[in-house]
């Protein structure tokens, strides 16, 4: 009785489990539940991370946008990069999402800061990510040729 116990419940493990690849499997197939709605509140709680008072959620929200290219954030991405009231170290990671979303505006902000911040950790950090990025056009334009 107890190795029939045992073969029932491993054929129901065995068939939940199952069920559940299927049920995913048809979700990712069919696209799954694309809302606009979705996208814009995602953006409102990124911005908000972003901004978030909770250093670890606003780091991690920061390297988001910059790992995922969110032309979107460089506005508030920029904002924290300026604000000398903000951790050193968020700042430098703003610079860098900056650096990774390769935006204009945003690489003129990491320039002046650069140039302009009294912060000299983040002004050779900026100034080093500004160089790299110079580097990264000339090599470009060099393989073009």
């Amino acid at each position: 009785m107890n190795t029939l116990q045992n073969f029932n419940r491993t054929q129901f493990n065995f068939i939940f489990v199952l069920f559940l690849f299927v049920m995913s499997f048809t979700a990712i197939t069919l696209g799954g539940t694309k809302d606009s709605t979705v996208d814009t509140n995602s953006i409102k709680t990124l911005i908000k991370g972003i901004n978030s008072q909770n250093s670890g959620l606003a780091r991690s929200s920061i390297y988001l946008a910059g790992y995922y290219g969110f032309e979107w954030a460089v506005d508030p991405l920029i904002n924290i990069l300026n604000d000398s009231s903000k951790e050193t170290n968020l700042r430098v990671l703003a610079a860098y999402s900056l650096y990774m979303i390769d935006n204009e505006s945003g690489i003129q902000a990491v320039k002046d800061v650069s140039i302009n911040d009294k912060n000299y950790i983040l002004k050779g950090t900026c100034e080093f990510i500004y160089n790299k990025h110079i580097n990264d056009d000339s090599q470009s334009i060099t393989l073009r040729k």
